[in-house]
């Protein structure tokens, strides 16, 4: 009898064929899914399909038209802090899925005369089908790897990560944006974004949808994300877009219940793909 690991990897995959996505996991046949011994602990702890050890792999939905979308994502959280990893990304930054976004990019830094870093080539960029909109850029992300991505090394992008590892939800499928899409913060500490701020961000959120226009889903992730998007409620409704509420995925959520409420997000996010599709 499979154990919960297993099941919970049975669940995940059976999720992803109702979405129509084609999953391939280069190191894991059925065979040699994880099985548990008479304690319950896993008897091969690394061998975890979704994450884990292994690269995870993911073919997009022909649907979308997309064959240029990625298929081969990082194994572990923070993988930004690896050099090589990292000069491959940005060699990718042009790619046709993320070009209209990363021109956008660059327009609001010649407007605004503030860094805005780009869009990250493993998510599904201009494709996508899922927005998760935070607050403003963090300094990894603004002064590290110059780009949105679950893949920066730092806290909230590791919270990120860990919530697309558990859930299934192929990164193809989604791209991040920020309420305020430039760095606020003075290279030593974050800042909090202010109302006129957010107000200034509004209007590239607007045209982030207007290039995404596939997206079915946003997830707004802390109060000045859902300040921006709550604007939008006729418009979103209009073109027939869930705008889901969620705590910002930030390490000093932790404490209130953050991770499981991210999570529980994710999972509506899965639960509305598969009755759209």
């Amino acid at each position: 009898m499979p154990g919960p690991r297993a099941a919970r990897v049975a669940t995940q995959m059976s999720r992803l064929r109702r979405l129509r996505v084609r999953v391939s996991i280069d190191f894991v046949e059925p065979k040699n899914l994880p099985t548990e011994d008479s304690s319950g602990a896993a008897s091969n702890p690394d061998s975890t399909p979704l994450g884990g050890s292994a690269i995870q792999r993911f073919n997009p939905d022909e649907r979308l038209g997309a064959s240029a979308l990625p298929y081969s994502f990082s194994s572990r959280p923070r993988m930004h802090s690896d050099a090589r990893f990292l000069s491959r990304k940005k060699a990718r930054l042009l790619e046709a899925h993320v070009r209209p976004v990363n021109e956008l990019v660059d327009a609001i830094r010649l407007e605004q005369g503030e860094f805005v870093p780009y869009v990250d080539p493993d998510s599904a960029g201009a494709l996508a089908r899922v927005l998760f909109v935070l607050e403003s850029p963090a300094g990894p992300a603004a002064l590290g790897s110059e780009m949105l991505s679950p893949d920066n090394d730092d806290a909230t992008a590791a919270n990120m990560w860990e919530a697309y590892r558990a859930s299934g939800l192929p990164r193809n499928l989604a791209v991040h944006w920020n309420a305020v899409p430039w760095y606020v913060g003075d290279g030593g500490r974050e800042r909090n974004v202010t109302n006129a701020q957010v107000t200034a961000g509004h209007r590239y959120l607007r045209q982030v949808l207007d290039i995404a226009s596939d997206v079915e889903i946003i997830v707004a992730m802390g109060k000045p994300a859902q300040s921006s998007l709550h604007r939008l409620d006729g418009d979103l409704a209009r073109r027939g877009i869930k705008l889901i509420d969620c705590i910002h995925p930030s390490p000093r959520n932790n404490a209130r219940g953050g991770p499981a409420q991210v999570a529980a997000a994710f999972d509506e996010v899965l639960t509305e793909l598969e009755h759209r599709s």
